[in-house]
């Protein structure tokens, strides 16, 4: 019928940096874990004691798919690149206008905005470190 069930707003949000982490990795797997075990594919998901095993085996020891870490050059050629100023400076207003769209009032109390809000501030605190060096 084209309908999208439960309207079109997310059920979560997640971040992709995050889950590589052995910080919030574990909790990043359970988010989305527990998204899927509450849709339509919840029989095909594996039981939540598994879940923390599951991230390690696949992210810590690197026994999954190959990531873009992984790829030989990896550190010299993005983790090692430099933004100009003008570069930055524009990735921070945008940051800055979604942080203030999000923290808004029309966001109250929504446990996805403010997750987002906590992504995007983490990116901005990195841009504002490197245009400090």
């Amino acid at each position: 019928n084209g309908e999208i069930s439960g309207g079109c707003v997310p059920v979560s949000v997640i971040s992709a940096d995050r889950l590589r982490q052995v910080q919030g990795g574990p909790r990043e797997t359970d988010k989305i874990a527990s998204v899927l075990m509450n849709g339509n594919t919840g029989n095909m998901v594996i039981a939540s004691e598994a879940w923390r095993c599951i991230w390690r085996e696949l992210i810590q020891m690197k026994k999954g798919p190959r990531i873009m870490t992984d790829r030989p050059g990896y550190a010299r050629k993005y983790v090692e690149y430099n933004f100009s100023m003008e570069m930055i400076l524009e990735m921070m207003n945008e940051l800055d206008r979604l942080i203030d769209k999000y923290s808004g009032e029309d966001w109250d109390g929504n446990q996805n905005a403010e997750e987002l809000v906590g992504i995007l501030s983490e990116h901005r605190g990195d841009l504002q470190k490197e245009l400090d060096e």
